[in-house]
């Protein structure tokens, strides 16, 4: 069974913003009884591992909660929330899985919200990956395409439906957990949500965060001319 702790990183020492404020209240206000645990640099050795070392080096804060995340579930079970997660219910009734991840788009999954019983095999090999890893600070691939890959590998067929894999995870559709989609920016609410992703996407660099928030603003009709015109300027380029 999951344990009831509530995992959270928060590097840097900076304050949290209202907008992180407002997220953790919702889950103290639905998850009353889960135990808080936030991870910074005064109870995780950054210098633990070379990836996370240079992440934190580079301050890329959240590649080194991809690491964290991992660890805190392996080592002592429990929910990943990233702190731009609001809350809308409460989890007790999937903490008798082994572990569940919810998809973020149709064909990947997202680990914005991400659990595990302590000691889960699945959970693992997904940290396991980072001992060899080599950190690029150009690299913006996050975490949950490094391991929706991993289970495409292993034969998992990614397409946003329900599966239980080896009886070790739980892989649930993307209204469950992330909702708030980055490839359309719409809030797909159903009576399966969860929680919301509100997509803060703090691992871009400035300029591409202020055109995500921008085309977060625009509704679907302007985000679907903004990407038709990129596809379009990429296919023209790719013929010259």
């Amino acid at each position: 069974m999951i344990n009831k702790i509530i995992h959270y990183c928060w590097f840097g020492g900076k304050q949290k913003p209202r907008s992180v404020r407002k997220c953790m209240e919702t889950w103290k206000r639905h998850l009353p009884d889960y135990q808080l645990m936030e991870w910074n640099e005064d109870n995780f050795d950054i210098n633990a591992l070379p990836y996370v070392q240079a992440a934190y080096t580079h301050k890329k804060y959240a590649f080194v909660s991809d690491y964290v995340r991992l660890y805190a579930l392996y080592n002592f079970g429990g929910i990943y929330f990233d702190t731009d997660i609001e809350v809308l219910k409460s989890f007790d009734d999937l903490l008798d899985a082994p572990a569940f991840i919810g998809y973020e788009s149709p064909n990947c999954l997202g680990t914005a919200v991400i659990a595990a019983e302590k000691g889960n095999p699945v959970i693992k090999e997904f940290l396991d990956f980072y001992v060899n890893h080599v950190f690029d600070e150009n690299d913006k691939t996050a975490n949950s395409h490094i391991i929706s890959r991993m289970l495409s590998e292993k034969g998992v067929n990614l397409n946003n439906q329900f599966l239980n894999f080896k009886d070790e995870l739980y892989l649930y559709p993307l209204d469950y957990f992330i909702v708030k989609t980055y490839y359309d920016f719409q809030i797909h609410l159903s009576e399966n949500s969860y929680s919301i992703h509100h997509c803060a996407a703090t691992w871009l660099p400035w300029s591409l965060r202020i055109k995500w928030n921008l085309l977060s603003r625009v509704g679907s009709r302007g985000q679907k001319l903004y990407f038709f015109l990129h596809r379009l300027k990429s296919s023209i380029a790719g013929k010259k």
